[in-house]
């Protein structure tokens, strides 16, 4: 089970310094 955006489309960044593109 992967957190939504964490290895969801970019591998290289973590979506966690970036949770606008997650949206």
């Amino acid at each position: 089970m992967t957190p939504n955006g964490y290895y969801h489309h970019r591998p290289r960044i973590p979506v966690i310094s970036n949770p606008n593109q997650v949206n």
